[in-house]
């Protein structure tokens, strides 16, 4: 689903927990941006998709993925929201998953 960014802010990391590991194959984990007017499942003119790639070789097993300081920003107002997509036979299982946004409280 998306979401209206309440502040100015920038992905600090993202992390992942799959119930399979899978090392022999990735998870890109994209940021979806767009702003008033158009959403993020189709990202036409003024849309942005930012991609991580991590892989998660252990069952069950936590992997963390720190963001540049120069990717992963989000306009105040605007849509946003992830997707996660499996490499072809990639096997993860049930995962979970956090993004951790910092927040410009004073834009």
């Amino acid at each position: 689903h998306q979401q209206i960014a309440p502040f100015d802010g920038k992905l600090v990391k993202v992390m992942l927990r799959p119930t399979n590991g899978d090392a022999s194959n990735s998870v890109m984990v994209q940021l979806r941006t767009h702003p008033d007017g158009n959403t993020i499942e189709n990202p036409t003119t003024g849309g942005s998709i930012t991609d991580f790639t991590l892989t998660c070789a252990n069952n069950h097993s936590t992997v963390e993925f720190t963001v540049a300081d120069n990717q992963g920003f989000i306009t105040k107002g605007h849509a946003f929201g992830f997707s996660l997509v499996k490499s072809s036979g990639g096997n993860y299982g049930h995962t979970n998953f956090v993004a951790v946004i910092e927040w410009d409280l004073g834009s």
